[in-house]
């Protein structure tokens, strides 16, 4: 007897190369995630969070509250889908522990194995996947509770790589957390059979591919110019003064507001130019006043080589003069012997 196709040989063909496809993608992403970081949008996020710590530990133990905040979410994130991970695991328990009717699905709705051996499989290997989510989103919640107190510690130099250890390690479990759901939506497919699962594997990994890709270079975070400070002040300027034109204006049927309004708005609006302008002038005599400074510093360095090479010439003539003295001196007996008279 030969051997004969049955619908039972797709989970064998079709479920092992759905997985296959994607742990191979999950390989490839990790190789890139670890020699070609700039490639990946994991690794341009966590260029991102590396320069956010190194900004946020700059500032004072007391003005760090907006970091806090942050922080606090990402906390509330991971704790919000560890409950979810924990509670769908408890769903699938209760569904394996139904003695009543454990395959809820016919015969005649699912094209594959529809024995009680592989429906175990499938339930087993979904309750796998929620548990390792769960497992990933609570050390995720770990990590990021402890650069909350390592960011909200005063009176410390604790170094930024420990900070940034604690938030890139909570970011890496939540990105293990998502991969395990990513697993747990094929292995739900393959509830309907193993076709859907090879299907929802293939198109999973397109997108994937797609969301994981990074083509933005990774960006320096310098300060801001003071250019763009002034332009800052200015709106803000600008957005108190509508505020306080909006809180002035009138009630009733009245549509215009009064001269008195009018005069102060006026005088407002005037005020901030010239405290733009003033600001601006400010910036500006202090450039001047640098390049004044840079060029006295050149002229006294100047004057000062001057005052040494005056100096060496007057002691250069000194020596000529010396020099010249000494050779009269020497002439005068041999003038006085020529002559015949005695120097006595």
């Amino acid at each position: 007897m030969g051997w004969e196709w049955r619908k039972e040989h797709l989970d064998i063909m079709l479920v092992p190369i759905g997985l296959l496809i994607m742990l191979g993608y999950h390989l490839f992403l990790l190789y890139r995630c670890l020699k070609f970081p700039h490639t990946t949008v994991i690794g341009y996020e966590n260029h991102s969070k590396r320069a956010w710590i190194d900004k946020t530990m700059q500032v004072d133990a007391k003005d760090r509250g907006m970091a806090l905040s942050v922080i606090s979410n990402h906390m509330s994130a991971a704790s919000n889908m560890s409950s979810i991970s924990l509670v769908l695991s408890s769903l699938i328990g209760a569904w394996i522990g139904n003695t009543s009717d454990s395959n809820i699905f016919t015969n005649r709705l699912i094209y594959g194995d529809t024995s009680a051996s592989i429906i175990s499989i499938k339930y087993m290997a979904l309750l796998t996947c929620f548990l390792v989510a769960f497992a990933s989103f609570v050390q995720s919640t770990k990590s990021f509770v402890h650069a909350n107190f390592l960011i909200s510690m005063p009176n410390t130099d604790i170094p930024v790589a420990y900070i940034e250890n604690a938030l890139i390690r909570g970011s890496n479990f939540w990105t293990v957390g998502l991969r395990a759901l990513y697993f747990a939506a094929t292995l739900i497919m393959w509830i309907f059979g193993p076709i859907p699962m090879f299907v929802c594997s293939v198109i999973m990994v397109a997108l994937l591919h797609t969301l994981d890709r990074n083509s933005l270079p990774l960006h320096d975070f310098q300060p801001p110019s003071s250019r763009n400070l002034f332009k800052k002040i200015g709106e803000e300027i600008t957005t108190m003064t509508r505020a306080f034109e909006h809180h002035e204006r009138p009630n009733g049927n009245e549509s215009r507001p009064t001269a008195a309004v009018n005069e102060q708005n006026r005088q407002l609006q005037q005020l901030a130019l010239n405290n733009q302008n003033q600001q601006q002038q400010q910036l500006s005599n202090s450039g001047v006043a640098i390049n004044n400074q840079n060029l006295q510093q050149q002229q006294e360095v100047i004057n000062s080589g001057a005052g040494i090479n005056n100096q060496n010439l007057q002691q250069q003539q000194q020596v000529i003069n010396s020099g010249a003295a000494i050779n009269n001196q020497n002439l005068q007996p041999q003038q006085v012997s020529n002559s015949g008279i005695d120097p006595k």
